[in-house]
């Protein structure tokens, strides 16, 4: 018992709360919610409550159930959370009246999990332009589309269509960038494709139009991008030869015979580390078979070295793009 003592002037009595004797209390969510992170605990707090706290479910949100994580009242077996899934539904997208779920009470420290929808996917967009009939920015519809499917949404190849020539690039990572939404001009196609890092994708298009399924018909990712020349006849030769210059191709003939017609290896060339990169972007060195037989690759005539996109470059240029950067 406290002693009941005598005030005085100018005393001063300070009653304390209980709460001023315990740690801040909070709770936190995370996962599928726009701003993930603590929020101050207040008694009968609902997962509602909190998910509004939390500015609301992003696009995606799995709705049939969340996870609860929960500090436990005994700690002496060496178990630091026990969770349980309890459940939601549709109405936690919008105001409304409680959903089921909306009652679970919270305890301090709860930590909630809005898991992401196993099935959904963002819309997802790949380009393809040249020597197609109906050139455009395309939306993925299902998780399994490959190049073919995308030749045939684009009405198929032209005749003037170089197949082996194609130049497919695959997206490292995006930067921001503004583009006209909508259009489907090539010009502005292009614009959009500069704004993302790539990496160019060796793939055989004739094998894969003429066999969906096979291993150059590769799976399309957001971002991807085709381009299909115009046919070309000419093999350019480029590097540490005396002249450098496109040669008008000949049937059967390796890559001696265009080292040999652009003058030969330079006085700082070195004709046997010589290689060869196709027109769809797939890289032919000399070797042996066997390590016996050697075997010089055939170079096959498509679009100049110069006109293939360096993609690094494309980036930093200021001029007019060509259509297949």
């Amino acid at each position: 018992m406290v002693e009941d003592l005598a005030l005085q002037e100018d005393d001063e009595i300070t009653v304390y709360s209980l709460t001023e004797f315990r740690p801040e209390r909070y709770v936190a969510i995370g996962g599928s919610v726009k701003r993930s992170g603590r929020y101050p605990y207040r008694e009968r707090m609902t997962i509602r409550d909190l998910v509004l706290e939390a500015g609301g479910l992003t696009e995606g949100a799995y709705l049939r159930e969340a996870e609860i994580a929960r500090v436990p009242s005994d700690r002496s077996n060496g178990v630091t959370a026990t969770t349980r899934r309890v459940a939601l539904d549709s109405s936690y997208v919008a105001d409304g009246p409680p959903p089921t779920g909306a009652g679970e009470l919270l305890e301090p420290f709860d930590n909630v999990l809005i898991m992401q929808s196993p099935d959904y996917l963002p819309p997802r967009s790949v380009v393809v332009t040249g020597e197609v009939r109906f050139p455009g920015r395309y939306t993925l519809r299902t998780k399994t589309e490959r190049i073919s499917d995308l030749i045939a949404r684009a009405g198929g190849a032209t005749s003037e269509a170089n197949l082996d020539g194609t130049f497919f690039a695959r997206a490292r990572s995006l930067r921001s960038f503004q583009a006209a939404e909508g259009r489907q001009d090539v010009d502005s196609l292009v614009r959009r494709q500069q704004a993302v890092d790539r990496s160019r994708v060796g793939v055989d298009l004739a094998t894969a139009i003429r066999r969906p399924g096979s291993r150059d018909d590769l799976l399309l990712l957001s971002e991807d991008s085709l381009h299909i020349p115009l046919a070309r006849a000419t093999v350019e030769v480029e590097g540490a030869v005396n002249s450098p210059t496109a040669l008008v191709a000949r049937s059967g003939a390796d890559l001696r015979f265009y080292i040999r017609a652009a003058g030969g290896a330079s006085l700082v060339g070195d004709a046997s580390r010589a290689f060869v990169i196709q027109p769809n972007g797939k890289i032919e060195t000399r070797r042996r078979v066997g390590g016996i037989i050697p075997v010089t690759p055939t170079p096959r005539p498509g679009p100049p070295l110069s006109s293939l996109p360096s993609l690094r470059r494309a980036e930093r240029r200021s001029e007019s793009p060509r259509p297949n950067c």
